[in-house]
């Protein structure tokens, strides 16, 4: 898988999974920030901001780290 793909895929995932048991506190911690019923009030944001830091991430460690034959360490 490209980088970009696998970061994307695996920083979602793993937020969502941290969402579906912390889903009351982190919707709390919205609606204290924004208002009811705006876009921005959804814990769901939480998902999209693993996307984004999972891709930097992936970027950053293959970028040093290599990939494939090619890892860190050869």
């Amino acid at each position: 898988m490209p980088w970009w793909f696998r970061g994307l895929l695996f920083g979602a995932w793993m937020n969502l999974v941290l969402l579906f048991f912390s889903y009351d506190t982190m919707n709390a911690i919205m609606l204290s920030l924004f208002p009811e019923g705006g876009w921005l009030s959804s814990p769901f944001w939480f998902v999209a901001e693993g996307a984004i830091l999972g891709m930097i991430i992936d970027y950053l460690s293959t970028r040093f780290g290599g990939e494939g034959k090619d890892v860190a360490g050869k």
